[in-house]
Parts: C-alpha cells; sequence; structure tokens
C-alpha cells in the first residue's frame, strides 16, 4: 500500500506544476498516509511478539522508520500550507520509505531462515 501511495504521489507531482496545498497534499498522499497507518500497529505488536532477534530487529527498523515518517509528513503538510519550500522533508520522506522496506527484508529474510531446514 505505500509503495502504492509512492507511485500515486510521484504520478501526481508528473502531472501538476503548481505547488500543492492542503487539498492537494491529501488527493497526492492518502494512500501513502493510510498505509503508514496499517503498518504502525502491527510493527508495535510485532517487535512485542517477535520469536527472533533479527525479526525484531527488521520490525524495530519498520516501526521508527514509519514513526520518523509521521512526525516529517505532518511537518511537511503544515510547511506546504504556509507555502514553503520543503526539499530536506522531501528527502528524509523518502529515506523514511526505504527504511521501511529494508525493514520489510530483514523481516522476510529472518522468517526464510527460520522455515528453510538446513542442508546437512
Amino acid at each position: 500500500m505505500q509503495v502504492a501511495g509512492r507511485l500515486l504521489d510521484f504520478w501526481w507531482h508528473a502531472t501538476h506544476n503548481e505547488f500543492e496545498t492542503g487539498r492537494d497534499q491529501v488527493t497526492a498522499h492518502w494512500l501513502v498516509w493510510l498505509g503508514t497507518l496499517f503498518i504502525l500497529v502491527p510493527a508495535v505488536r510485532a517487535v512485542r511478539g517477535s520469536t527472533s532477534h533479527a525479526e525484531r530487529r527488521g520490525y524495530h527498523v519498520v516501526l521508527w522508520s514509519n514513526a520518523l515518517y509521521v512526525v516529517v509528513a505532518v511537518i511537511h503538510f503544515i510547511q506546504h500550507l504556509n507555502l514553503q519550500e520543503v526539499d530536506w522533508a522531501h528527502i528524509l520522506l523518502a529515506i523514511t520509505n526505504i527504511g521501511s522496506v529494508v525493514g520489510v527484508i530483514i523481516v522476510t529474510a529472518a522468517r526464510r531462515r527460520r522455515t528453510t531446514p538446513a542442508i546437512t
């Protein structure tokens, strides 16, 4: 959902030359915001209930990447409402999205190692 949200955001920016208003931000970012909400709750639960250290580490990366995303997204939204350009926010938003994907990869790899039988 977050990846689809980023694609929606890229599409919006590719098809619009004007500065983002509050309404534009909702139109461009609603899906990534929803994806962030849907991943935060399970990430909190997974951090508390993960069985392996590697899985827990991956879930921590997902959790903190998305928590930072929320903080930066709120600042980004407010700055755009005040008609301020926020290049640093765009960079941090991209980094947090990458962090979320990296965390998912860590969790997936940890689960595969746990379920794949060792060859002897």
